[in-house]
């Protein structure tokens, strides 16, 4: 009896040495994130499917710049045999990288004649937040200022976020308490 070592994501398995990260086959693929948003997160499960205690001597990510073993990173655990546990991967979104990137998550066991290291691509894109505000005139109403009253649209991203119309825009403020994940 020997451990083997197992990892999946969305209870699809990703197999060693998976080099082309999927977001339909293994979601190790991020997709497309926000620059500032907090939700690039991915949880991920070590499974020991053999016989034999797991040592978990490490996981890291060959590129800490972008991708970081995050909440909690399970280095130094041992998993018995039949049972899991979980870490997640944060894909850092303080950097814009629009082409995307590619990082190698390592995983040292003690497996031996099998898949250690456990090494698996993960991916993802973070694109620049564009704000854009527009402004529709729409017809001058008798309880309305002077000038009628302006809808105003605040885009974020790909997302419509607030839709107000002003009737008295000569004190508007318009106050961008928290971005939408």
């Amino acid at each position: 009896n020997k451990p083997i070592a197992l990892v999946y994501r969305s209870g699809n398995a990703i197999a060693p040495g998976a080099t082309a990260a999927s977001a339909s086959t293994d979601t190790t693929d991020f997709g497309k994130v926000y620059r500032g948003d907090t939700a690039a997160e991915r949880v991920f499960t070590i499974k020991n499917i053999g016989g034999a205690p797991l040592n978990v001597t490490s996981i890291t990510s060959s590129n800490t710049n972008v991708f970081e073993v995050v909440n909690p990173n399970p280095s130094g655990i041992t998993i018995d045999p039949g049972e899991s546990k979980a870490f997640t991967i944060r894909l850092k979104t303080t950097t814009v990288n629009e082409q995307g990137v590619v990082a190698k998550i390592t995983i040292l066991t003690n497996e031996t004649g099998g898949a250690s290291p456990y090494v698996f691509d993960v991916k993802g894109r973070v694109t620049p937040v564009n704000l854009s505000f527009a402004a529709q005139p729409t017809a001058k109403q008798a309880s309305a200022s002077p000038y009628g009253s302006v809808t105003v649209t605040l885009v974020y991203g790909d997302n419509q976020i607030v839709t107000k119309p002003i009737a008295d825009y000569s004190a508007v403020g318009l106050v961008l308490e928290q971005v939408p994940s």
